[in-house]
């Protein structure tokens, strides 16, 4: 059995590794795979069958192309959190400046929600 980057000379020596190719002289991923593990996983938008088929962590396998799951985005070759609504993180850095200048001052406030 042929591993990546093991010696070819037709593709026909590549075939028993998904998502390669003899390029150069030896089996090497597809463009939009990358290796991990001996395998070639796909990057955002590869086509895939399961999402152990992509190579980012948070990525699925959705309508059979490799996509970051609700809530991350795609990024360098891997899945990131998306920020959680900037209102909410405005609204708490307020709360929190509004307790330290009242407290500092010796005011009391209410806020009203």
């Amino acid at each position: 059995m042929e591993d990546l980057d093991s010696k070819c000379s037709v593709e026909e020596t590549c075939k028993a590794i998904r998502n390669s190719e003899c390029k150069d002289g030896k089996c090497q991923c597809l463009a939009n795979y990358k290796k991990r593990d001996g395998k070639c996983l796909g990057l955002d938008q590869a086509p895939c069958k399961i999402s152990e088929d992509c190579f980012a962590e948070n990525a699925t396998c959705t309508n059979k192309k490799c996509v970051c799951s609700d809530g991350f985005y795609y990024e360098n070759d891997h899945c990131y959190e998306k920020a959680k609504g900037t209102l909410y993180f405005t609204l708490i850095l307020f709360l929190i400046a509004n307790s330290c200048y009242n407290s500092c001052t010796g005011t009391y406030n209410h806020i009203i929600y």
